[in-house]
């Protein structure tokens, strides 16, 4: 049993059936450089691209539901292999995204340094210098420093203790994905609660007792339900 399956809480009767069904999904698909492949059968490098991708944008999506009460409404590996740009001298890219709002600018910027972060740490051809930028402007708008220890120190970590959870998402997220390599609606909502369950929550530092004016914003904004 993996470590992320053990001192599970408890949930409602009527979750346990998608949580079973998501634990079953991601002990038989795991992601692996075949699955990645796809129905399209993409050559070696660009399933190798697509393999890198899903992992990078499963550590953004662990990383917000990590997140107090973050929106998560889209995770695409794109599976064609034809959805990023290439340049001459350098290896084949997929295009890959993962949608997400959290209320907090150190949350914003937590959840971009993860992938930037993983990538780090794990490697893979995915050039992650965007994340680093977009968490340095989160911060800076959150009149924080655009290098702060914390949230850098936190996403590194983070990254680093639930690697198991964050490769075994990545796996659910190609099994689940359409066929246009979207991830959405119904099947996410069930994946991000699958990951809730098994992740170990990040506070922010901000003051919570503003919670639900920045929901009721999101929600105007049309962003999905929490």
């Amino acid at each position: 049993m993996d470590e992320y399956e053990s001192n599970l809480p408890p949930i409602p009767s009527h979750l346990q059936k998608a949580d079973r069904a998501i634990s079953t999904l991601v002990a038989k698909k795991p992601l692996t450089l075949e699955t990645a492949r796809g129905r399209r059968k993409l050559a070696p490098p660009f399933a190798q691209a697509r393999y890198d991708t899903a992992l990078h944008e499963s550590a953004h999506l662990v990383a917000a539901c990590a997140c107090y009460d973050s929106c998560i409404y889209s995770v695409v590996v794109e599976p064609t292999g034809k959805g990023a740009p290439r340049y001459p001298g350098t290896a084949p890219a997929v295009l890959g995204t993962t949608g997400s709002a959290e209320l907090y600018c150190d949350q914003e910027a937590f959840v971009s340094l993860a992938g930037y972060y993983w990538s780090k740490s794990f490697g893979g051809e995915i050039n992650a210098e965007g994340d680093l930028h977009r968490a340095k402007r989160e911060l800076r708008w959150g009149k924080m420093p655009e290098d702060d220890l914390v949230v850098h120190t936190s996403a590194n970590a983070f990254v680093i203790d639930h690697e198991p959870l964050i490769r075994a998402a990545a796996g659910a997220v190609v099994a689940l994905a359409a066929s246009n390599g979207e991830l959405t609606g119904p099947k996410l909502h069930q994946l991000v609660a699958w990951i809730r369950r098994r992740v170990t929550r990040l506070e922010s530092r901000f003051d919570h007792s503003r919670a639900r004016q920045a929901r009721d914003y999101v929600r105007r904004l049309g962003m999905g339900k929490f």
